[in-house]
């Protein structure tokens, strides 16, 4: 072969508005040659679009409409010989999103509270509950169920969090004596 790839562009998963950088390389056997790259993007329909770039890296801003497969020709001049490179998937993540905040709950001493958040975002996502700002141990669903101690007001704080964020969500629990 006059030219083959020695770099290939690697798949990559990034957060929404994150900048990525898909490379490639390729080594050529012929003397005073020179190698153009033209690379493409095929999104979720199909369409195969071709970048305005010339060079061995293409810079793209991670995005529901940038999420799809890249892959780059290079072109060996003058004796116009191409190779094509494999196929790398761009994988955008979200961060989370609140959906339906958690409500404020007033209870008697002695009964169950339950306090229930709704986030959306990429899996898998953490959640941490908090108790008047401490964490509450051992509690990683969207939802909390406690029995109300003495009469008083306590807060109520639920986080959700994923590689690319946190969001949370907060009530008050009144418990009546």
């Amino acid at each position: 072969a006059n030219a083959q790839f020695t770099e290939m562009p690697a798949s990559q998963a990034a957060c929404e508005n994150e900048s990525v950088t898909f490379r490639t390389a390729v080594a050529t056997t012929v003397e005073g040659s020179t190698i153009s790259y033209v690379w493409h993007f095929v999104d979720a329909n199909g369409v195969d679009a071709v970048f305005p770039t010339s060079a061995a890296t293409l810079e793209v801003v991670a995005s529901p409409q940038t999420a799809g497969n890249y892959y780059v020709v290079a072109t060996l001049s003058p004796i116009n010989t191409s190779i094509t490179s494999n196929i790398a998937t761009l994988t955008v993540n979200n961060a989370p999103a609140l959906v339906t905040p958690i409500a404020n709950v007033a209870v008697a001493e002695g009964e169950n509270a339950t306090f229930t958040a709704e986030f959306s975002g990429t899996q898998p996502l953490q959640y941490t509950w908090y108790e008047n700002g401490t964490i509450i141990a051992a509690e990683n669903e969207p939802t909390l169920t406690v029995t109300a101690g003495a009469a008083g007001e306590y807060t109520y704080r639920v986080e959700a969090t994923n590689a690319c964020g946190t969001v949370s969500s907060e009530a008050v629990l009144t418990v009546t004596a």
